[in-house]
């Protein structure tokens, strides 16, 4: 299953709340600094929310951008970037990605 419900990261942290540990865990679609609100019943457990940091994935597909403007032949163009992504699109930083670009002639 490749659904984006399928593919979501879930993980867990551990609250105290009211002395006892509590599990609690949740579903990230997408990396960055979120703040996860906890409540018990409609209160909001005491610290939150916290604060999480949440990574991308493996990388899974990758993802380009070249220029929208018509290139002209014999002229320089450009940036074309291309980066990792993971499952859930989310760019893969620091991976050992090299891109290779390969020109192809198309007839008309």
């Amino acid at each position: 299953d490749m659904s984006e419900e399928a593919l979501a990261v879930r993980t867990w942290a551990k609250v105290k709340v009211d002395g006892e540990v509590v599990r609690v865990s949740f579903c990230a679609r997408r990396c960055g600094r979120h703040a996860l609100t906890v409540n018990v019943g409609s209160s909001p457990l005491r610290g939150s929310p916290l604060e999480v940091l949440v990574s991308a994935g493996e990388p899974h597909g990758l993802c380009m951008r070249a220029p929208s403007e018509m290139m002209t032949c014999g002229e320089a163009c450009g940036p074309i970037e291309v980066w990792a992504v993971d499952a859930l699109g989310n760019a893969v930083p620091y991976s050992d990605f090299i891109p290779q670009l390969a020109r192809t002639n198309m007839a008309p």
